[in-house]
């Protein structure tokens, strides 16, 4: 059902936490925090409609972190809607790499954004200054 897309991604990533200068077989090295990182290139997957990211950013943070990521990257990378996180959740085993932790999603309300459970697949409002995860998607 879900099949390894082989085109290949150049990401360019500006991280306010930590920035990557490598990937091989999903390991990350890092470079000092105010370094600017070297193209990552890697193969993405699809599920249903949308691309999806094969790592979480190595940037997970709060909400403006993941807005500033996504700016730098572009592309039609965005974070996911919380449906497409479901879909990501039903998937998780297949497309791998996610953690226990939660991850953003595109929903916000005012000064807070919906974030998504990826041990029970529970959904809940928090405010934008907390840290959570970032896996991006973009639409096929």
């Amino acid at each position: 059902m879900n099949a390894i897309l082989q085109s290949v991604l150049i990401f360019s990533l500006c991280c306010p936490i930590l920035t990557p200068i490598s990937i091989t077989a999903k390991i990350l090295a890092f470079k000092s925090k105010t370094e600017k990182a070297t193209q990552i290139r890697v193969s993405t997957f699809v599920v249903g409609e949308i691309e999806v990211a094969p790592f979480d950013l190595p940037c997970g943070g709060t909400y403006a972190h993941a807005m500033q990521a996504i700016d730098s990257i572009g592309e039609g990378w965005r974070l996911p809607s919380v449906e497409e996180m479901k879909l990501l959740f039903e998937n998780k085993d297949k497309i791998g790499g996610f953690t226990v932790h939660y991850y953003w999603t595109s929903e916000t309300n005012g000064d807070k954004a919906t974030h998504f459970g990826f041990v029970l697949g529970d959904i809940t409002a928090v405010p934008k200054h907390h840290g959570k995860r970032i896996r991006l998607v973009r639409t096929k």
